[in-house]
């Protein structure tokens, strides 16, 4: 599809890797409090946080709006997993706002398509036309939702199933080489 073909080129082996550092130093900002206090909630101190930040770094957005689509996401999660219809649409009606939001701010003050999603959006053409507006708002209010729970979701996983065998932590610590290839294993097996 021509969305496919626009979101495709963001994420690529070289564009995840010059997003790498501004990730890490997400990472490391957030998990410092936690590893200098010796433990606390990491659901709370990093893995609530740690998808607005890297999401408002990938879409090149200030991190108050990555926190603030966060906070709403985290509700409409937790509505969808309640199954409360209610919650689900009227917090489904703020994130299509905030997509609303961060196309008009593209729109206003465009960044170049290469470097940015939305404007790639906005820029691409299918057969000649550009892409209907309505699809493209469906397109980011997605990513939105995706980027948001799946991180978030995954991270808890990988940390409870960690925290259940402490002979792979000690493995992993001792042997920092294998953190990549556990990685993929985790993705594999957890992919949310």
């Amino acid at each position: 599809t021509p969305y496919r073909q626009v979101i495709n080129r963001f994420f690529t082996r070289d564009r995840i890797e010059r997003l790498e550092p501004a990730v890490r130093r997400i990472a490391a900002e957030l998990l410092d409090p936690y590893v200098t206090a010796g433990g606390g909630d990491l659901c709370t101190e990093f893995t609530h946080r740690y998808p607005g930040y890297v999401f408002a770094e990938f879409f090149r957005l200030p991190p108050d709006l990555g926190m603030r689509i966060r906070e709403i996401t985290a509700v409409y999660n937790l509505a969808l997993q309640e199954v409360r219809d209610e919650a689900v649409a009227s917090t489904s009606r703020e994130l299509y706002a905030i997509a609303t939001e961060i196309i008009a701010m593209r729109k206003k003050n465009p960044l170049p398509p290469e470097q940015d999603l939305v404007n790639a959006l906005l820029a691409k053409r299918w057969k000649g036309e550009p892409l209907p507006d309505d699809l493209i708002l469906g397109t980011i209010r997605q990513m939105i939702v995706v980027g948001m729970i799946a991180p978030g979701v995954h991270i808890g996983t990988v940390a409870a199933h960690l925290s259940r065998h402490r002979d792979l932590q000690d493995q992993l610590r001792a042997e920092p080489g294998l953190i990549p290839a556990a990685v993929e294993e985790y993705l594999r097996l957890y992919t949310p």
